[in-house]
């Protein structure tokens, strides 16, 4: 099977979290035995070449779940499925090829409001601001 996008990992991760605490490296070995990658697909890269292909949409997905407030940091480096985390793993539905709308985990409109907030919140980081 080739690289799942990061919507087909949604749901999987969410229910992985669900199950038991993750951090990002035991997420992507999980979604690669999930998805069933290869050794070949499990080193592809992205074109910077700064992480795996696996990796990057794994922590896509872990981005889009602590945004919508279905993850949480239980630990350093260490997410746990919230309450509300818990409840939507078992209630939302998946398309056939596995993905999972971002719209169903975020409500309308909130989408760009998120990571226009966690843009300007990286940009204060990097000013020296907070």
């Amino acid at each position: 099977m080739a690289v799942p996008t990061f919507d087909q990992v949604l749901r999987p991760l969410l229910t992985l979290a669900a199950e038991r605490p993750i951090t990002r490296r035991t997420a992507t070995e999980a979604m690669s035995a999930h998805f069933a990658l290869s050794d070949t697909d499990q080193l592809l890269r992205i074109p910077s070449g700064a992480s795996t292909l696996v990796a990057n949409r794994t922590g896509w997905a872990m981005t889009f779940l602590t945004k919508a407030a279905l993850i949480a940091k239980s630990a350093p480096k260490t997410y746990s499925a919230t309450e509300r985390g818990v409840g939507v793993a078992t209630l939302v539905p998946s398309a056939p090829n596995g993905a999972v709308s971002p719209n169903v985990l975020i409500p309308s409109g909130q989408l760009s409001e998120i990571f226009v907030d966690f843009d300007q919140k990286k940009l204060h980081q990097r000013m020296g601001d907070q």
